[in-house]
């Protein structure tokens, strides 16, 4: 019998065999943003300082035209410099590979740092198998589900293997969301709560699109802290308060450098330097007006872009791929419908109890960490939304922060609905048929993706 961390590590060669493909088949600086990122690199590397993003650093125009000649390998890139307002923990990272890399030429260069990313992609699905175990310890059909997921939207496969820091956002989140699942189900103690403070301090100095899980982190302690003296005395607030507030201590050791070096360079009213980038990207298209063509082009392109849409945004799928990953997704999204429609009116039969089973062990605690992926995956959404009120940006992988917790919820959906299958059809096995055909599948469109869509329009 095939066992589920056998699985797993299918699913993970799977994964890094088409991670490898899209590296290879997406030429340099064809990922979006891609000259940035490795510009921020290349300043650390060569001038061991952070660079300070200013006017020059961004031309709409030239950055139109290599986009369009598909960045020949020629293009010149030295003054592609707009991501310079970014954290700076990724760059800092991948910098040693640069200079490692640096005597083999810009090819090994590039494929090194893209190789960073693959790693950091594999780290976002093993992080969802490990949340997704340990808040459905008794279903383990989801945990492989949710790892096949994460592992095989193509689009994500496809940032995983660009040079961004989206990669290591990415792979810290899901991090975190396993943290808060583990502290959940188990209980936080004073060396956990140091710990995820510490990834929290790591999450600030990456991308301000994983700040979400901040507050996120500090409802799960204080929720966790309620439960554990819940059984003593009446106690202070500060009492309750002491776990969130030594992992925002630790946070901010990390990460304050960040901020205070921000508020030095761009003013103090600007530690993110939001502003100033926003100064500075003049020309970047936004919204006229926004009505319901608007709105429908908003949806439909963030929908295709988080499943599928390469390059640039310029290379896109069938039609017929997109429907299918419609279906796919509202088959989900059904299926947590059904249990939270269980949940609400319960009924008596199996069908009930057997939905009712992911609750079965340590029911307070999984119902809230299915609260935070909820929570989370809704914190993303508005993000994306309120980024996209100011600049015309309908790019799915920016819902990627929320990636852990979108492929749970999923893969939780989809299990409800093969089990219901299996119920009607009296055989148990039905259901495991079915959602390993849906991995499976999941992984031949990532497949298809690549050599059918991605591989041809870069030749």
């Amino acid at each position: 019998m095939v066992t589920v961390r056998a699985l797993l590590g299918l699913i993970l060669l799977g994964y890094f065999g088409l991670a490898l493909g899209y590296a290879l088949a997406t030429p340099r600086w064809n990922n979006p943003d891609e000259p940035a990122h490795f510009n921020y690199i290349r300043e650390i590397a060569e001038s061991g300082r952070l660079p300070v993003i200013g006017s020059g650093d961004w031309d709409a125009e030239l950055l139109e035209r290599l986009k369009t000649a598909r960045f020949p390998d020629d293009a010149a890139i030295r003054e592609i410099r707009y991501e310079a307002h970014q954290p700076p923990l990724y760059y800092l990272l991948a910098a040693p590979l640069y200079h490692l890399s640096g005597a083999f030429g810009l090819s090994a260069q590039i494929l090194a740092l893209k190789g960073l990313s693959v790693l950091l992609g594999a780290l976002v699905v093993v992080a969802t198998f490990v949340a997704a175990h340990l808040i459905f310890s008794d279903r383990p059909a989801i945990a492989v589900l949710a790892a096949a997921t994460a592992a095989f939207i193509p689009m994500h496969t496809a940032i995983s293997a660009a040079i961004n820091n989206d990669s290591l956002a990415n792979a810290l989140a899901a991090v975190t969301v396993a943290a808060l699942a583990f502290g959940l189900r188990r209980g936080f103690d004073d060396r956990a709560t140091v710990a995820l403070g510490m990834l929290l301090g790591a999450l600030l100095l990456t991308k301000l699109t994983v700040y979400l899980y901040v507050p996120l982190a500090v409802g799960a302690l204080l929720w966790a802290e309620r439960q554990r003296l819940h059984a003593h005395k009446p106690v202070s607030p500060m009492t309750v308060w002491r776990r969130p507030l030594l992992a925002l201590a630790v946070a901010a050791a990390v990460a304050a450098w960040w901020f205070v070096r921000n508020a030095l360079t761009y003013g103090w009213t600007d530690p993110l330097a939001a502003m100033r980038h926003d100064e500075i990207v003049v020309g970047q298209p936004r919204w006229e007006r926004f009505d319901m063509a608007a709105g429908d082009y908003l949806l439909r392109v963030l929908f295709r872009s988080f499943w599928g849409q390469f390059g640039w945004m310029g290379v896109v799928l069938d039609e017929r791929l997109y429907l299918l990953y419609l279906v796919v997704t509202l088959l989900g999204l059904g299926g947590l419908l059904l249990l939270l429609y269980e949940r609400i009116r319960p009924s008596p039969g199996p069908g009930h109890a057997a939905s009712s089973a992911l609750s079965a062990r340590g029911e307070p605690g999984q119902r809230l960490a299915v609260g935070l992926l909820v929570a989370a995956t809704m914190l993303a959404i508005g993000q994306v939304l309120a980024y996209n009120s100011r600049f015309i940006q309908p790019q799915g992988r920016y819902l990627f922060p929320a990636l852990a917790p979108i492929s749970l919820l999923l893969s939780l959906g989809w299990w409800r609905l093969a089990h219901l299958t299996a119920q009607r059809r009296q055989d148990p096995s039905t259901g495991h048929r079915l959602l390993f055909a849906l991995g499976a599948g999941l992984g031949a469109l990532d497949l298809v993706c690549l050599l059918v869509f991605v591989a041809p329009a870069f030749r």
